[in-house]
This record gives structure tokens, C-alpha cells and sequence, in this order.
């Protein structure tokens, strides 16, 4: 009839704007979050990469098994310390794993991986989710970038690339670098590269901290 088919488009018309407001609560919040980060003065202890990678994914297992996705942790033992601001670093850790998780379909699977490289400490979030297109990756860092749309329709994203340029900014706080490999229809590995605390022992000498 003519009043169901009004009434239904009302009801689409109402979800649109619940969804464009949502987006612009998304934008508007993100946007001070960049300032407030952007004045952060960082405060670093010597912290353990493995044990803040644990809680990272604890925090995350319920949204996984929800989702009916699989999470792993490959970490090197006896990892160097690194120069952490854990509040700030645990948000990294969030971040990308949010991404991965919801990115990668039911029966995926999503690996943390940590290891020694020379004088640098890697940390790697491995997804086997939907990928990236290869036009995109220069940019997904780049705050306000926008993935491609139908990608974030589907999975309920806003797409407005705020997450990964807060872990850019913090992982530049921390003299470290991010950089991402991804193909479409295999998954994404992002990839932190932060400086290991080196210990140095000297004759005579309490050990000295250096970072190198």
C-alpha cells in the first residue's frame, strides 16, 4: 500500500541519518583526539613488548570468539626491553588488532608476532582478513583517508582512517615506524618497528641504559 511503502521509506530515510550521525560523532570525536595527542607529552619506562602484547589480545579475545575468529601469539622469548609509554603503546596494540578483527571473516585468523631485528624490537599483527587495495596503501596512514567505501559498508566501519593515523602519531613518539604489506583476498601484515633499549655492561661500572 502507499502508506507502508511511505512509512517503510521513512524508516530508510531515519536509518541513513542514525548512520551519517554517527559518522560525523565518529569524525567530531576522532578530530579532538588528534589534538589532545598531538600536545601528549609522552612519559617512557623500560617495558616488556610480550607482556603488553598479551593483554592487548585478552582484551580482544571475546570480540574474536564472537566473530568466530581465531587469535594467536608468536613471541620471541627473551625480547629486549623498549623505551614504552604502555598507555599510549597498549592503544597501537588496540587499534590495529580492532582493524584486523574486523576486517577478517568468521573462520580467519589473527597472529601477534614479536622479534629481535639487529638493535630494533618488531612487532607484527597478521591478519587473514579481506586485504587492502594496492591503491590505498600509501595513504591509509594519512589522517581523514578514506578506504574505499563498499569496504567499510560492509563491514560496518566509517572508514575515516583515524585509528591508523592515532598509531602512526604514537609510534613516531616512541622513534619507531609503521608500515603495512597486504594483498587483496590473502590479509595484511602492519608492522611497528620500535628502538630496543641496548644494557651495556662496563668494568667498574653500574649497567647504563641506552637506547639504540
Amino acid at each position: 500500500s502507499t502508506l507502508e511503502t511511505t512509512i517503510n521509506a521513512m524508516r530508510d530515510k531515519s536509518t541513513n541519518l542514525d548512520a551519517s550521525a554517527l559518522r560525523l560523532q565518529t569524525l567530531v570525536e576522532g578530530m579532538f583526539e588528534m589534538v589532545k595527542l598531538d600536545k601528549q607529552v609522552f612519559v617512557f619506562t623500560s617495558g616488556d613488548l610480550n607482556q603488553l602484547a598479551e593483554q592487548a589480545v585478552n582484551l580482544q579475545r571475546f570480540l574474536a570468539e564472537d566473530k568466530g575468529i581465531q587469535m594467536k601469539l608468536d613471541l620471541e622469548a627473551s625480547l629486549p626491553k623498549v623505551a614504552l609509554d604502555s598507555n599510549q603503546f597498549v592503544r597501537v596494540m588496540q587499534n590495529l588488532l580492532t582493524n584486523a578483527l574486523k576486517y577478517t571473516p568468521q573462520g580467519g585468523c589473527v597472529t601477534v608476532h614479536t622479534r629481535q631485528q639487529d638493535e630494533n624490537v618488531v612487532l607484527e599483527i597478521q591478519d587473514s582478513g579481506q586485504g587492502i587495495p594496492a591503491a590505498d596503501l600509501p595513504h591509509i596512514f594519512d589522517r581523514m583517508y578514506r578506504v574505499d567505501k563498499t569496504r567499510t559498508t560492509e563491514t560496518g566501519g566509517v572508514g575515516l582512517g583515524l585509528g591508523l593515523a592515532i598509531v602512526k602519531t604514537i609510534v613516531a613518539a616512541h622513534q619507531g615506524m609503521v608500515e603495512v604489506e597486504s594483498t587483496e583476498g590473502v590479509g595484511s601484515i602492519f608492522r611497528v618497528v620500535v628502538p630496543a633499549i641496548v644494557v651495556s655492561q662496563q668494568p667498574d661500572l653500574p649497567s647504563t641504559l641506552q637506547i639504540a
